[in-house]
């Protein structure tokens, strides 16, 4: 059960998240907030229907790909219990405002649906990994396609690599005795030993293609819901820009420290920096961000609350705890 404290923290966090939004936007950037506001306001109902309906696909794409993931592996659950945990972990982003905790619930989740703790894992970090992998394709595309090199792109194949490496340690941790024990050292608070990549049944390539396809169906999904906002508020915005804007940046921002519920006022921060550095308009820039992000909160966070009620907050904090 919610305790008011929780409550009271998740207001706190998103309250301090909007003021460091507020601060980079009027302060470091000069940017009228009122003026951004009121623009929020002309984007055309048809254009924001559409964006909306993009948009709420999110999470059962997100699922499918999970649920490919396990059946590929072995194990039996249905689509609907699948689902239904899916949207429970990821409405710990809105909960527990820490990086990784989504992961860390699904882990829960499956272990407590009869998976066994090494499966839960490995397939767990195979989702993530294939993530992770595609993110660096999409990247290396829009560099082919842009021809660009600045500092925002050699951030972005930083943590890129940052993040496809930290998900490829665990691949090593069967022949490597010092990354078992890291591994090992993580898991660990979960409860149980570090994974055993040898007796895990990998998916078929086949089945990774599979989920490579939904994977590349949700990004889409995302960043078509993005470039509708912002190319209606800004004009010619190219598709290359909304991916690194919408996507891209979003699945390396993971690295930084996350104090606010799925990063709200961060999010947007970070967002607000890299438009700029795209000589992208930053007060239409931040008015874009802030649709985005009412968007997402309409259609998508109802979807993930109501299957965390359903499932059990108490049961998922209590397995978090655990």
């Amino acid at each position: 059960m919610v305790r008011a404290r929780d409550i009271a923290r998740i207001i706190l966090t998103s309250f301090l998240g909007i003021s460091v939004l507020v601060v980079v936007a009027k302060y470091v950037l000069s940017i009228d907030i009122r003026s951004a506001l009121s623009r929020v306001t002309m984007v055309p109902i048809e254009v924001l229907a559409l964006a909306l309906l993009a948009r709420s696909v999110g999470p059962v794409l997100h699922s499918t790909q999970f649920y490919l993931l396990l059946i590929s592996c072995g194990y039996r659950m249905s689509f609907k219990k699948t689902v239904l945990g899916v949207y429970s972990t990821l409405a710990l982003e809105y909960v527990i405002p820490i990086g990784g905790a989504t992961e860390v619930g699904r882990v829960a989740f499956l272990v407590r649906e009869g998976v066994p703790p090494d499966g839960a894992v490995l397939v767990t970090f195979f989702h993530r990994l294939s993530h992770s992998l595609f993110t660096a394709l999409e990247l290396a595309l829009v560099l082919l396609l842009t021809r660009r090199i600045d500092g925002l792109m050699l951030w972005l194949i930083a943590a890129t690599s940052a993040v496809n490496a930290i998900n490829l340690a665990a691949l090593t941790s069967a022949r490597s005795p010092k990354v078992s024990r890291l591994l090992d050292k993580a898991v660990s608070k979960l409860g149980f030993k570090s994974p055993n990549p040898r007796a895990f049944t990998y998916p078929r390539l086949n089945s990774l293609a599979a989920v490579l396809t939904v994977i590349g169906l949700e990004k889409l999904s995302m960043v078509f819901s993005g470039h509708l906002i912002l190319s209606r508020l800004a004009g010619s915005i190219g598709l290359p820009q909304s991916f690194l804007l919408f996507d891209i940046l979003l699945a390396t921002f993971w690295l930084l420290p996350i104090v606010t519920p799925a990063g709200v006022g961060q999010v947007e921060s970070v967002q607000l920096v890299a438009s700029t550095a795209m000589n992208i308009d930053s007060g239409v820039a931040l008015s874009a961000f802030i649709l985005y992000r009412l968007v997402t909160l309409v259609v998508v966070l109802p979807q993930l609350l109501v299957a965390l009620v359903k499932y059990g907050l108490s049961v998922v904090l209590g397995e978090l705890k655990a």
